[in-house]
């Protein structure tokens, strides 16, 4: 890749004058089109994520629709037609208690205390 080529990339993809271009050190550009590119992968992220809720919620209005479906058999909830993966719930980091909390401090406080007395 040449330096012609880099500044096309900078003027078409980041919005970077030609100016501007010249006054970057190379990490300064690089880390620009880093932050572009991951900007990009979220806004692509967040299209594809709406596609698939719109999908499933449309899939969800059809069924609980159909009349050929006794309304036991009808998923109450978007989420029962299918999952995603983003419908899983992140597991909760198990929380120290005070007392596991208080039993750390005090062997900390003891090992200290040995120390100095050394």
């Amino acid at each position: 890749m040449n330096f012609h080529k880099l500044a096309g990339i900078a003027l078409s993809r980041l919005g970077i004058g030609t100016r501007q271009f010249y006054e970057l050190c190379p990490a300064e550009f690089f880390y620009a089109l880093q932050d572009h590119q991951e900007r990009e992968r979220i806004i692509l992220e967040e299209q594809i994520r709406a596609t698939w809720e719109s999908t499933r919620t449309q899939i969800w209005y059809d069924i609980s629709l159909n009349a050929n479906i006794k309304k036991g058999k009808r998923p109450k909830k978007v989420t029962d037609v299918f999952g995603l993966v983003w419908d899983k719930k992140e597991k909760k980091q198990q929380v120290q208690s005070v007392e596991e909390m208080k039993q750390i401090l005090t062997q900390m406080h003891q090992s200290n205390k040995m120390k100095m007395e050394r």
